[in-house]
């Protein structure tokens, strides 16, 4: 008969524990589920990887961190992508970095200090959402778009950017007697007559900042603007010299 001495048991004992533990935290990742949707038109994407810093345009980090909170942070500026990673940190963005990929599913395997049956990233991964939509509007008022503009350069009147959308600042621009109407940064309008040659047609992802008085519709990017031309009377920038 074998002996058990108190050093055996103690090691014993030890070993079991290590192997609950193993096994309760793979359970527990195994358990991790990110939202497929999130209030505010934000759709899960995957986890990716994050390549420093895949998403840079303004970030936070608290200790009750979820999706649905830093989807929020993200929606209330206007911003149309997000990532929440390691627990705690929320990302916000337009556009991901270069070299930026999808990862395997389980490497996003911590959960969110606010939420611990969904994760928040991982190690230099991020649960990353987008927004769907918003959408260019077409036009209103015989003012039809002409794309997204790096600026309106002229801005000879602006409009209270109060619960701003596309209409608004067409109708004030309209009313003043402008034939271009601009919207920029979420909730910036600005009326004029002209766009210098300083200024170009820029990528349409430029543009992707949701009106804040109306989150189904574009209204320009940091610096960019989506711009409406009546009656397609705008010829363009002059040519330079």
């Amino acid at each position: 008969m074998m002996t058990m001495t108190r050093s055996t048991v103690v090691s014993l004992a030890t070993l079991a524990l290590l192997s609950y533990t193993s096994d309760a935290t793979a359970v527990h990742k195994r358990d991790l589920e990110a939202p497929i949707e999130i209030e505010g038109g934000w759709e899960y994407q995957g986890c990716y990887l994050d390549v420093g810093r895949t998403i840079d345009k303004d970030s936070f980090r608290n200790d009750e961190m979820t999706n649905e909170m830093c989807g929020e942070f993200c929606y209330d500026r206007g911003y149309s992508t997000f990532g929440t990673e390691w627990y705690q940190e929320c990302f916000c963005g337009d556009k991901l970095a270069p070299g930026a990929s999808e990862a395997d599913p389980n490497d996003c395997d911590t959960a969110c200090m606010g939420d611990e049956d969904q994760p928040c990233g991982g190690s230099n991964r991020l649960s990353l959402y987008k927004r769907k939509g918003p959408d260019v509007n077409p036009g209103w008022m015989d003012y039809e778009a002409i794309g997204c503009w790096t600026a309106l350069t002229s801005q000879e009147h602006s409009i209270d950017p109060v619960d701003m959308t596309v209409k608004k600042c067409i109708e004030g621009c309209a009313t003043r007697g402008y034939i271009l109407a601009g919207v920029e940064f979420g909730g910036e309008c600005f009326c004029g007559n002209t766009i210098t040659n300083d200024h170009e047609l820029a990528e349409a992802d430029e543009c992707s900042y949701a009106c804040r008085g109306n989150r189904t519709e574009l209204c320009g990017g940091t610096g960019h603007m989506n711009v409406y031309d009546f009656k397609l009377q705008f010829s363009g920038p002059p040519a330079t010299t």
